[in-house]
């Protein structure tokens, strides 16, 4: 199972950097992070997320390509989980170029690498017992959100995102991004 996430992520993410390799504006255009908070559905409630972020450029018109990594934690008593994210996408914008508030709305995909921990208390003379689990997940995400040019620079950003499949979450994020010079 997990090599065939592997080969699938891989397979789309060879494919996107084929396709755009024609493209005029594909590279590093900017830099930046930020922070939000994650509502993983499978019962472990909201966590601080953080994020560091990449936009690559242009694929066609009105089209962007993004990069992602991120991370939350959350630990309740003895438990603790933990997800380290790894994702692409592609977002269309919405609005006209000349706005200073840039719409969109888009998806990708993302890859999940799980961890649970637990500590169990048997008492006496067994002491503490601790346990792990790990997975790797892939996800669908979707998203939109918008981009307020600050000025030359530097973008800020607010998005909502959901991740379909084993990874379903819901986030909501801000941050900023810092345009590199060409």
């Amino acid at each position: 199972m997990k090599k065939s996430i592997w080969l699938t992520f891989l397979s789309i993410c060879f494919i996107g950097a084929f396709s755009s390799a024609t493209a005029q504006e594909i590279g590093l255009q900017a830099i930046g992070g930020g922070l939000g908070m994650s509502d993983y559905q499978g019962g472990v409630g909201s966590a601080v997320m953080f994020e560091g972020a990449a936009a690559l450029g242009t694929v066609a018109e009105n089209l962007n390509l993004d990069a992602r990594v991120g991370f939350w934690s959350k630990s309740e008593g003895s438990v603790s989980f933990r997800d380290f994210i790894i994702g692409a996408a592609v977002s269309y914008a919405l609005g006209s170029g000349d706005s200073k508030i840039q719409p969109y709305a888009g998806g990708g995909l993302s890859l999940h690498f799980f961890k649970a921990d637990v500590d169990v208390d048997l008492g006496g003379i067994f002491g503490t017992q601790s346990s792990s689990a790990t997975s790797t997940d892939l996800g669908i995400d979707l998203r939109g959100g918008a981009k307020y040019g600050l000025n030359e620079k530097t973008d800020l950003v607010g998005e909502i995102m959901y991740t379909l499949g084993d990874a379903e979450q819901l986030a909501i994020k801000v941050g900023a991004l810092f345009k590199l010079s060409k």
